[in-house]
């Protein structure tokens, strides 16, 4: 597959990441000088100054999980080792696997999903409960996995780097 990165306004990144700083309830001072798009068949990612920090699908904004001022101060769950190759095989975060949680969120949140051992990043979901809902649950869904590491996104980042 070839890429083709195209340049665009500052503006038009700007309204980019308005969006994902709203829809995560953050704070954010970002300004990028150079500011790149590449399309893919079902996601867009931005390149801002180099990194490619945000992928759009559809209408919603996610922080790619090279996205690390965003990625740290999302809440986050924390899965135990035999989660981990389930949820990087594109499975979802099943409350039996969470071993704990730091931050509040409500359903419908963005969390990170890290391993319990390193605490290292693996996945970016979307809760199905919320945080209180999650801690007492004793089996089922809890998060649906959105990025995770080695996924099509991911694949897609490393090409756009590449090229």
């Amino acid at each position: 597959m070839r890429l083709k990165r195209r340049d665009i306004r500052r503006r038009e990144a700007s309204i980019v990441l308005e969006k994902l700083k709203a829809s995560l309830n953050l704070n954010l001072d970002i300004r990028p000088d150079r500011c790149e798009v590449v399309d893919s068949d079902d996601f867009t990612l931005y390149i801002l100054d180099g990194e490619p920090v945000v992928f759009k699908i559809g209408d919603e904004v996610y922080p790619t999980l090279l996205f690390g001022e965003v990625i740290n101060m999302l809440p986050k769950v924390f899965v135990d080792r035999g989660a981990i190759p389930h949820i990087c095989n594109g499975a979802d975060v099943m409350a039996p696997g969470i071993v704990r949680i730091e931050g509040v969120f409500g359903e419908g949140g963005i969390v990170a999903i890290c391993d319990e051992k390193y605490s290292k990043t693996i996945a970016l979901g979307k809760a199905l409960k919320d945080s209180e809902v999650i801690k007492s649950m004793g089996r089922g869904r809890a998060i649906e996995t959105i990025h995770y590491i080695g996924d099509r996104i991911w694949r897609f980042i490393k090409m756009a780097k590449s090229s």
